[in-house]
């Protein structure tokens, strides 16, 4: 690991704004750094044997890419970009990977036309209620064409992550 490498993790670790496992992550690439065994970096940081090996193997193969950026320091045009896309870079060595699973199925606006949806008030003349059920909702967008197919528990879902009160 470079100096540049362990000045910008020990910034991070010192941060007072940073994630708790971002932080963990920073002290447990400083202290593999250090030659420190991956057993005894586990039990200092209280953190399991796998999580040390989990983030010393992606440190590992992101080394190449770092060093790949490196030798083009000397010659970038602005070398403070070049620090920033670096810093970036190692940055994103400390966050989660993407997770498997399936693409999103509705949009930002799908998703905010079915939650302006369940907040639309019923007329009387339409129905003898005042709000329409999740399945209710769910119908009404496909007739509105709001989205192609929805389901009752989709409805449940969305209204339930944007804390809407008619989840």
């Amino acid at each position: 690991m470079t100096t540049f490498q362990k000045n910008y993790f020990l910034r991070v670790v010192r941060r007072t704004s940073v994630q708790k496992n971002i932080s963990l992550r920073a002290e447990i690439l400083l202290r593999y750094s250090e030659s420190m065994a991956k057993r005894q970096i586990a039990r200092d940081l209280g953190a399991s044997v796998q999580t040390v090996r989990k983030w010393i193997g992606r440190w590992n193969r992101l080394c190449a890419d770092l060093a790949e950026i490196e030798t083009v320091w000397d010659n970038a045009e602005n070398y403070a970009d070049a620090v920033r896309q670096y810093e970036q870079k190692l940055f994103e060595a400390l966050r989660d990977a993407p997770r498997s699973g399936a693409p999103q199925s509705f949009s930002a606006e799908e998703l905010a036309l079915i939650v302006a949806l369940s907040c639309e008030s019923l007329d009387e003349s339409d129905e003898a209620v005042s709000y329409r059920t999740q399945a209710e909702i769910a119908q009404e967008a496909v007739r509105r064409q709001l989205v192609e197919s929805i389901s009752q528990s989709t409805v449940c879902r969305i209204l339930k992550n944007s804390g809407s009160e008619a989840a």
